[in-house]
C-alpha cells in the first residue's frame, strides 16, 4: 500500500495540527503549508515528532516530517504507519522461552554514533575532541555533603553515566558497572580565574570508557570572592547538548532534596534496554525507507572532495568569537520569514559563501549535528541522542553566484532532503561510501552548528549559578563554526580551528567573512 492510496485519519490530522500549533506557538495554522515555511526548525520538528509519537504509541522519526512537511501530508504518512504498526503488532507471536543462561551483567547494543565514539577512544584515549565541558560558578553558601549526594543521585538515575562501554562482537554498554562518579574537591584557589584554571586542569583527562569512568566532576573555591567553580567533564558517548539542561535540572532538584535530608522525586527515565527497544522498533517500521535514504546519501555524497587548507605548523586551538545584537538577528529572521526558510538555512547560506571565499574552493561537504530524540521517552534522559549530517554544497546555487533568494531556497531544499534521510546514521553512510582514507575525517572537515538546545540553567537553593562558556578541550573537526542563541534576541558566533591543521589566519578570515556577510543581509 502506498501513501497515495491512504485516506488521512482526521483524528491524526487534528493531532498534527495541535502539535504544530503548540510547538510554533501559533493558532489556526494551514494544512497545506510546509512546517519550515511556518517557521519550524529541525529541533522544532523533533519536538513535534516526539509529541505525535507519544500520542500514537510508536516512534516517529524526523525524516517522516521532512519527507511530508505539511500537516496534511504528515498526517497521511502517519495514518499509513499507524496501520502498519497495528498490523505488525497483531502478527507478532510470543517468543519461545530460551533455556536459562548463566547469570551475568546485562548489555545494550550501542548506536552507530556511539560505536564511532568508542572506536575513536580505543584508538586514541587522549583525544579530547569527544570530551564535553559544562561549568558554573556558584555564589552563596554551598553544602558540600548535599552536593556529593546529589551527584551520586544523578549518576545512578541515568544509566549512560554509570555504564561501561565495551568492544565485544558488538559494541555494547553495561549499565550499572560504575558504582559512583568521581568528585575532585580541589584546594582553595586565590581567585575565580585560578579556580577555573585548576578545575580545567584537573579534568583535562582521565576518562576510561571500559572502566565506566564516563564523567568526572571538579569543585574549587575562590578565596577572593568565596564563590565555587563547579565543572563537569563528560564523554560524548553518554552525553549530548540536550543533556546539559537535563543534568542541570536533575542536579538542582537532587541538591535541594538532599538539603532536606530526602531524595528528589523526579519523573522516571527510560532505561538503556527501553531506549534500545525503541530504536529497534523504529528501524523495523522504517526498513524500506532506510534503503531509499542510503541510496540518497550514496548519490549526493559520493566523491565529495576534501577541503584543502594552506600549510599549518601551529598547535592547540585558535578561537574567534563575538555577539550579534538583536537588530542583526532580527534581519536574519525577517529574511527567513520573507523567503519561507529557517534561521539555520539563512545562516548556512551565508556560511557557505564565507567558506568558499576564504578557502577558494567550490565543492566540499559541510557537517552539522542533528538531534535524534524522536521519542518522548528520550526527553529527560542524559544520553548521546545525536548524529551528524553532511551537506554537499552546490556551487551553481551559491549566494553570490545567484541572488540571495534563490540561494536561500536552494539551501532550504538541500536541508529538507537531508532531514528526510536522517534515519541512516552518519557512520553507516561512511561505511557504505567507503571514501579514501587520508588521515582526515571523511566527507567533511568543517562543521557549522546552530546550537538551539535549551540552556543548562542550574538552580540550587540559596545559591546563584552562572553558566561559564569556554573553548572546547578538543574540536570535532579541523574547522568548527558555532552559533549559539543567548536569549533576548542575541547570538554568539565563534569560529575555532585546530592550528596543526588549519592556519589561524584562515579561521580568522572565515570569521570576518561570515560576520561581514551576515551584517550585510538586507534589513
Amino acid at each position: 500500500m502506498s501513501r497515495q492510496d491512504v485516506a488521512v485519519d482526521q483524528e491524526v490530522l487534528s493531532l498534527v495540527l495541535e502539535a504544530f500549533s503548540d510547538v510554533l506557538e501559533e493558532d489556526d495554522l494551514p494544512e497545506d503549508v510546509p512546517f519550515t515555511v511556518l517557521g519550524g526548525s529541525s529541533l522544532d520538528g523533533t519536538l513535534v515528532c516526539a509529541r505525535v509519537g507519544n500520542e500514537l504509541g510508536f516512534p516517529v522519526p524526523l525524516s517522516l516530517l521532512a519527507s511530508h512537511p505539511t500537516a496534511q501530508g504528515f498526517a497521511t504518512a502517519l495514518t499509513l504507519d499507524l496501520a502498519l504498526d497495528r498490523a505488525r503488532a497483531a502478527e507478532e507471536q510470543p517468543a519461545v522461552p530460551e533455556p536459562a543462561a548463566e547469570p551475568g551483567p546485562a548489555t545494550v547494543r550501542l548506536t552507530p554514533m556511539q560505536t564511532s565514539f568508542l572506536t575513536q577512544h580505543l584508538m586514541d584515549p587522549a583525544d579530547h575532541a569527544p570530551h564535553l565541558l559544562f561549568t558554573w560558578t556558584l555564589t552563596g553558601p554551598l553544602d558540600r555533603p548535599a552536593l556529593r549526594a546529589a551527584l551520586q543521585d544523578v549518576h545512578h538515575r541515568h544509566d549512560p553515566l554509570n555504564s561501561r562501554y565495551l568492544a565485544r562482537r558488538q559494541a555494547v554498554a553495561e549499565p550499572g558497572a560504575a558504582a559512583e562518579v568521581e568528585l575532585l574537591e580541589l584546594p582553595e584557589a586565590t581567585t575565580g580565574a585560578a579556580a577555573l584554571d585548576s578545575t580545567r586542569t584537573a579534568l583535562s583527562g582521565g576518562l576510561d570508557l571500559a572502566a565506566g569512568r564516563v564523567w568526572r566532576v571538579a569543585l574549587a573555591r575562590a578565596a577572593d570572592t568565596g564563590d565555587h567553580v563547579l565543572r563537569v567533564l563528560a564523554h560524548h558517548i553518554a552525553f549530548d547538548g540536550w543533556s546539559e539542561s537535563v543534568l542541570a535540572a536533575d542536579l538542582g532538584a537532587s541538591y535541594d532534596a538532599r538539603l532536606r535530608g530526602q531524595r528528589a522525586e523526579l519523573p522516571p527515565v527510560a532505561g538503556a534496554a527501553v531506549r534500545a527497544g525503541l530504536r529497534e522498533r523504529q528501524e523495523r517500521l522504517r526498513q524500506a525507507e532506510l534503503e531509499r535514504q542510503l541510496a540518497f546519501w550514496k548519490q549526493t555524497l559520493a566523491g565529495t572532495p576534501e577541503l584543502v587548507f594552506p600549510a599549518a605548523d601551529g598547535s592547540g586551538q585558535a578561537r574567534f568569537t563575538t555577539t550579534l545584537d538583536d537588530g542583526e538577528l532580527a534581519a536574519v529572521d525577517a529574511l527567513a520569514a520573507r523567503h519561507g526558510v529557517t534561521r539555520f538555512a539563512v545562516l548556512l547560506t551565508v556560511y557557505d559563501r564565507a567558506l568558499a571565499e576564504t578557502t577558494g574552493q567550490r565543492d566540499y561537504g559541510v557537517g552539522f549535528p542533528v538531534a535524534r530524540r524522536w521519542d518522548p521517552a528520550l526527553a529527560n534522559v542524559i544520553d548521546c541522542c545525536v548524529d551528524s549530517l553532511c551537506l554537499r554544497m552546490e556551487p551553481a546555487t551559491r549566494y553570490g553566484t545567484v541572488d540571495l533568494g534563490e540561494a536561500l531556497r536552494a539551501t532550504a531544499a538541500r536541508l529538507s532532503a537531508a532531514y528526510a534521510a536522517t534515519d541512516v546514521s552518519f557512520p553507516e553512510v561512511v561505511r557504505w561510501l567507503n571514501p579514501p582514507r587520508t588521515g582526515r575525517a571523511p566527507l567533511f572537515q568543517n562543521m557549522f552548528a546552530l546550537q538551539d538546545n535549551a540552556v543548562g540553567e542550574l538552580r540550587m537553593r540559596d545559591l546563584v549559578a552562572r553558566r561559564v562558556v569556554e573553548p572546547y578541550l578538543g574540536l570535532p573537526t579541523e574547522l568548527h563554526t558555532e552559533v549559539t542563541p543567548l536569549g533576548e534576541g542575541r547570538l554568539t558566533v565563534s569560529v575555532s580551528c585546530d592550528r596543526g591543521r588549519v592556519p589561524e589566519d584562515t579561521a580568522r578570515g572565515l570569521f570576518d567573512a561570515f560576520l561581514r556577510l551576515t551584517r550585510a543581509l538586507p534589513a
